[in-house]
């Protein structure tokens, strides 16, 4: 159902101040009013609610229109800016775009428009991860494990089956079966 227009509205309110009585509307006024206009009762009450207050307020005539704007809703972001935003960031940071979405400050939703729009694209299929510089000293600080202290080279990595395993994880002595 759409929006009442204020013509409605002021409608909607003399019929309820010709049942009122001093003020006080009867017992059903308001169904009554909402079956004629083919709203619900609710809805007329908010009007008549609406309307006192402004009475009430010494508002002259009262208050009867309606509370939302003629553009209702949140309105588009300029896209343009959002792309601007976008490519400002690292590339690191546009990998992925949770990420970029979050750091550049539009929607994910926004993101994947633009994509599909043609005016952002992916340059590679595969997200890579960011080599971090945590990420860089755990990698470093694993590597350190199969360095031998004395010769300062690898230790010999031995292959068990598919799997290369280094020397101190390999048992000292192997069950076979007989």
């Amino acid at each position: 159902m759409t929006n009442l227009t204020d013509c409605q509205r002021c409608c909607i309110i003399d019929e309820l101040l010709k049942l009122s009585i001093d003020g006080d509307l009867p017992h059903g006024a308001k169904i009554a009013v909402a079956r004629d206009f083919k709203r619900s009762p609710s809805a007329i009450g908010k009007i008549w609610t609406h309307y006192c207050i402004s009475v009430t307020a010494e508002v002259e005539g009262g208050e009867w229109q309606s509370r939302i704007k003629e553009n209702p809703g949140t309105k588009r972001k300029d896209r343009s800016k959002c792309i601007v935003r976008l490519q400002e960031l690292p590339i690191e940071d546009r990998s992925v775009e949770r990420r970029a979405a979050g750091l550049g400050g539009v929607s994910r939703h926004i993101i994947c428009s633009l994509v599909a729009g043609g005016k952002l694209e992916r340059k590679a299929a595969r997200i890579r991860p960011t080599l971090t510089p945590k990420n860089k000293l755990d990698r470093v600080e694993h590597v350190l494990i199969f360095i031998n202290d004395d010769t300062l080279e690898f230790e010999p990595l031995t292959m068990v089956g598919r799997w290369v395993v280094h020397p101190s994880a390999v048992p000292a002595f192997q069950l076979t079966g007989t």
